[in-house]
């Protein structure tokens, strides 16, 4: 009878073992896997601010493509210049709907994109503004002034 008392015990306690180990596994994935998404949007949010920054878009007329034809739009750009932002690029960005301008970015999720002087004032925002938002920032020109492009991306 003790023998059977000792090896329920020991059972009851493995099961007590096992079961939290198998909760603290669940929840090391969990961060694990809230921290791949933070990187993964970082890097897509690097990789869109760049091409913005860094780039006219393409093709190069892209700013005279009708909104019905956004399809035929491969990547958007705001500069001539590097880190100088073309103001009838920005207007054509802004002429696009959140929908249009997600997909010719590639974005499948939700996301802002904002332009706000650093003196204070806010240009331009396409999309809802998020705290749970991964961001960044580049410091641009906008008409000789130092401004904030952010490009978030959360959710």
């Amino acid at each position: 009878m003790n023998e059977s008392i000792d090896f329920m015990f020991a059972a009851f306690i493995f099961i007590i073992i096992f079961t939290y180990s198998i909760a603290n596994y669940s929840n090391m994935l969990g961060v694990s896997n809230n921290e791949l998404n933070r990187e993964t949007f970082e890097t897509e949010a690097i990789g869109i601010s760049n091409m913005l920054v860094k780039t006219s878009g393409y093709p190069d007329n892209w700013t005279k493509i009708n909104a019905s034809y956004t399809q035929n739009i491969h990547s958007l750009g705001l500069c001539k210049e590097e880190n100088v932002i073309y103001n009838p690029y920005l207007e054509k960005m802004n002429s696009l709907s959140y929908e249009q301008l997600g997909s010719i970015l590639g974005i499948n999720h939700n996301y802002f994109i904002s332009l706000d002087l650093i003196g204070g004032g806010r240009i331009f925002l396409k999309g809802n503004v998020s705290e749970n938002a991964v961001l960044v920032n580049r410091l641009v020109i906008y008409n000789n002034s130092l401004a904030k492009l952010t490009v978030g991306l959360y959710g």
